[in-house]
């Protein structure tokens, strides 16, 4: 049997591979930029269509529009909804500092919660430059 460390009940520290960029902006940082760069409305992620029933500007409203996109993952249509919301975090991000601040961002979170290793990564084409 294993010795239990005195800092293990203090600390755990985690390693995070694959880490999706969008997926871990946090609704205070997607309401921000939202604010930012006064966007109100975003389309799915593939541009086709308008996300609705989410306020951009309240925080609250996108961890709600979150948790019925997660609590509906099993659902028939339920995994093509959760890559549409991709489309929230992708459309309020419009500058080159948008882009740095929410990797930062997630960085620095992900280190003050244990974590010791984080991948982080974005699709290139979705940042590309129009």
């Amino acid at each position: 049997m294993f010795e239990s460390s005195p800092y293990s009940a203090t600390f755990s520290s985690t390693v995070e591979h694959h880490r999706h960029l969008e997926a871990g902006m946090s609704p205070e940082t997607i309401a921000m930029f939202a604010d930012i760069n006064n966007v109100d409305h975003v389309l799915t992620r593939n541009g086709k269509e308008p996300i609705t029933g989410v306020d951009l500007h309240d925080p609250e409203s996108i961890r709600a529009y979150y948790e019925g996109i997660a609590g509906g993952f099993s659902q028939p249509g339920g995994f093509v909804r959760f890559l549409d919301s991709f489309g929230i975090p992708v459309g309020v991000m419009r500058r080159l500092e948008d882009l740095q601040y929410a990797t930062y961002k997630q960085i620095m979170d992900q280190a003050d919660a244990g974590s010791i290793h984080t991948e982080l990564r974005g699709s290139p084409y979705t940042y590309q430059m129009s």
